[in-house]
């Protein structure tokens, strides 16, 4: 009887992990961690984030000290000290007047805000002239960035932010109130003692400025964590824009947003150039000055395209933030992400129903290829594809990684294919394929962007199937499991016919030059047992396509039955009705899939992940991801593959996968620059009925992607960045540095607990 239940027990584990991964799988990029926010600099320089802040930077208590003069606590006492500065400007009494104006500001921000309005105006203007002012920066050493000038730096965006802080809190407050900045418009903006005009400007970027609506500071957005924080130390603050739902009509590729986009932007506080500080002249001797001219001049920068501001003929970098705008994204985006991947995966149909795309006059399915950013004809589309029961936002982990490398930036346009997953995979690979060459033929429709011949596409899991078969020539292997007849020789009704087509007879996409799977169950997965297949058969709703195909094949069968010299004809692949089943081991496509030909100038790169904590060889005899074992995962026919200590659902998020993924793409950046098509870059011998075995450590592929990136082609290494570090997902302070070098410890700090 105990070994009765020990054997019941085993045979019911692996039904207790599929359950675990299905549900994993499902859930995976949903809203499950904590909210934060992200902290000011300056605060955490003062100590602002402390109980026993705040306090004076070290800096400013020496020139207390040198001048003999006491730490201001009142407002009274910091417009006396304004007064000594505008009567002495000297680069140390003006920076102990931003510092201590700002402290003050801080403390006052909530009891009286129109009062810490003026004062971070007045910190703004005061850094700013300390570090732009010619009477005062010229006995600067600008090369040099001690740590009074990177604090200047700090007050000058910590007072901007407060700034706009306070300027969008009081307009949030106010329901009737539009939003306080428009393009190109100018606002007033009340404080305690007189008016502050801002003229708000786009400057050109990805997104036209027509299509920055409201915006928020990227601090004050409670969002999702993310696990790699994409950041970069500078100059401005941070923000999370809208966009704006106008007129959309102009970008051909509209229909492939989603309904609402938050993108990333930095907004430079530029004081007027003609006003002069007391004795201080202005900031440019030569600007006019008007009587309606503005205070101040918002400019906002789009960080992936525009990395520096140029002021007075030298280039600064940007403080750019590209994680919380993306997690944002995901955070209201609950349509798109966290509702439909379960429908997807029990009832497929659902995500073929169309939606309008109001601004583009059209309709388009849920499923579908999906732009998060705006499509650029000279940038190589990588394509990422999900797996079972998910979504796009599995990917954000590595997209927020990925796009954060310079090269990347300007390199690549990410894209990502959502389908639904509870349908067998070829019919995901035929709505792939079809998705692919409509993309094409909507943005570049007489085949002008070269960028386009390079397209990478990247899987997981069942994704992983999905992405290799739009590289794959059919011929007829696929149909004779079915018949070695042809299709026209069987009285199929037209829909099932051309399904059947679609399914079943295609050739390689020649855009695509590269394929990276991920835990991909090349010859199926055992978790796809008659168990789970009785299961998925009840949960899931059969694809109305799937079952038209099957309901003509039965009668087709059938009457094949009543004639002997009709008799060649198997239904059982086209009776195959769901995703689980398809990936049966015993399966029929599995026995020719790998012996479909490819291209010998697509690259092909595969990623195993095995589970570290797998102990039971019982349950698992081989070493596995949990889901996929290794013998199933393996492909010796990739150029390179690698392995990743992880579970199924999590090896694409993994830190390794993604620095692999990071010098593939790397290689492949420099191989197809500027989008240049190479040939035969990648050419070799590959019988695809023979495994040949993977390729040697010091073959000539092997060499190639070893060579510095500026040997292969005209891209300079350091567009693509260096290998993530073992602390990518470490506190930005030690994975970032600064344009001039220095760790970016001083820029950021730990986050602020509450604002």
């Amino acid at each position: 009887m105990k070994r009765r239940r020990v054997s019941f027990l085993l045979r019911l584990a692996p039904i207790l992990l599929v359950a675990v991964a299905f549900v994993a799988e499902t859930l995976s990029g949903c809203s499950t961690l904590p909210k934060t926010l992200r902290y000011n600099a300056a605060d955490s320089r003062f100590a602002l984030d402390k109980p026993s802040g705040p306090s004076l930077g070290s800096n400013a208590a020496q020139i207390l000290h040198e001048n003999g003069l006491q730490a201001p606590k009142s407002v009274d006492d910091l417009d006396r000290l304004r007064t000594l500065v505008e009567t002495d400007a000297t680069p140390d009494l003006v920076y102990l007047y931003a510092e201590t104006a700002y402290l003050y500001a801080r403390r006052v921000e909530k009891s009286r805000p129109s009062q810490a309005l003026r004062l971070y105006a007045d910190v703004v203007r005061y850094s700013w002239s300390y570090l732009f002012n010619p009477a005062l920066s010229d006995s600067l050493d600008r090369a040099t960035w001690n740590g009074q000038l990177s604090d200047v730096v700090l007050l000058y965006n910590g007072a901007s932010e407060r700034f706009l802080h306070l300027v969008l809190l009081d307009a949030l407050k106010k329901s009737d109130v539009e939003f306080p900045f428009r393009l190109n418009g100018t606002t007033t903006i009340p404080t305690e003692s007189d008016a502050i005009r801002v003229k708000y400007r786009v400057e050109p970027g990805g997104w036209r400025p027509d299509e920055y609506g409201d915006f928020y500071v990227a601090a004050d957005c409670a969002v999702d964590s993310l696990n790699f924080n994409s950041r970069q130390s500078g100059f401005g603050v941070p923000l999370v824009v809208e966009r704006r739902s106008g007129d959309r009509s102009a970008r051909v590729e509209e229909k492939y947003y989603p309904p609402s986009i938050f993108f990333p932007a930095t907004a430079v506080l530029r004081p007027n150039p003609s006003q002069s500080l007391g004795t201080l002249p202005p900031l440019e001797p030569n600007a006019s000055a008007t009587f309606d001219a503005p205070d101040f001049t918002l400019d906002v920068f789009d960080p992936m395209t525009t990395s520096d501001f140029v002021q007075n003929g030298s280039a600064f970098p940007l403080e750019t933030d590209l994680t919380t705008p993306l997690a944002y994204f995901l955070s209201t985006n609950g349509k798109l992400f966290r509702r439909v991947a379960w429908t997807g995966l029990v009832r497929p149909d659902e995500l073929q129903q169309t939606e309008e795309v109001a601004a583009a006059q059209e309709e388009r399915q849920l499923q579908g290829l999906y732009l998060f950013e705006p499509y650029d004809p000279n940038k190589i589309p990588v394509v990422m594809t999900h797996g079972l029961g998910s979504s796009p936002i599995t990917w954000m982990e590595m997209y927020n990684a990925l796009r954060s490398i310079k090269g990347f930036q300007s390199g690549y346009q990410f894209m990502f294919f959502f389908y639904p997953t509870g349908q067998p995979f070829w019919a995901s690979a035929a709505t792939f394929r079809k998705e692919l060459r409509e993309f094409r033929d909507t943005v570049d429709p007489d085949r002008s962007a070269p960028a386009l011949d390079a397209t990478v596409l990247i899987g997981h899991s069942m994704g992983g199937l999905v992405s290799r078969m739009q590289v794959q020539e059919s011929g007829d292997l696929i149909w004779s499991l079915v018949s070695s007849q042809s299709v026209d020789s069987f009285d199929f009704d037209p829909v099932a016919r051309q399904k059947i087509q679609d399914w079943f007879f295609f050739e390689p996409n020649p855009s695509v030059k590269r394929v990276i799977t991920i835990a991909t169950p090349f010859r199926g997965s055992k978790f796809a047992n008659s168990f789970t297949k009785w299961l998925a058969d009840r949960a899931i709703s059969a694809p109305q396509a799937v079952v038209s195909v099957f309901s003509s094949a039965a009668i087709v069968a059938f009457l094949s039955e009543k004639k002997e010299e009709d008799a060649d004809f198997d239904s059982t692949l086209l009776a195959t009705s769901t995703s689980v089943q398809s990936l049966d081991p015993d399966c029929p496509i599995f026995k020719v899939l790998d012996d479909l030909a490819i291209p010998s100038d697509v690259a092909l790169d595969n990623i195993v992940g095995i589970e570290p904590h797998i102990k039971n060889r019982k349950i698992q005899p081989m070493k596995s991801d949990g889901v996929v074992n290794f013998k199933r995962a393996h492909r010796d026919d990739a150029e390179s593959e690698t392995e990743t200590p992880a579970f199924h659902t999590v090896v694409h998020t993994h830190f390794d996968t993604i620095n692999q993924v990071k010098n593939l793409l790397g290689t492949h950046l420099a191989l197809y620059a500027g989008g240049a098509n190479v040939d035969n870059r990648f050419a070799r011998s590959r019988n695809q009925s023979t495994s040949t075995g993977p390729v040697a450590p010091d073959s000539d592929f092997y060499r190639r992607a070893a060579e510095p990136i500026q040997d292969v082609a005209n891209v300079p290494a350091e567009s693509v960045g260096p290998s993530l570090p073992p602390t990518f997902y470490a506190p930005v302070e030690s994975a970032n540095e600064n344009a001039n070098g220095a760790t970016a410890s001083r820029f950021f700090g730990p986050r602020s607990p509450v604002r």
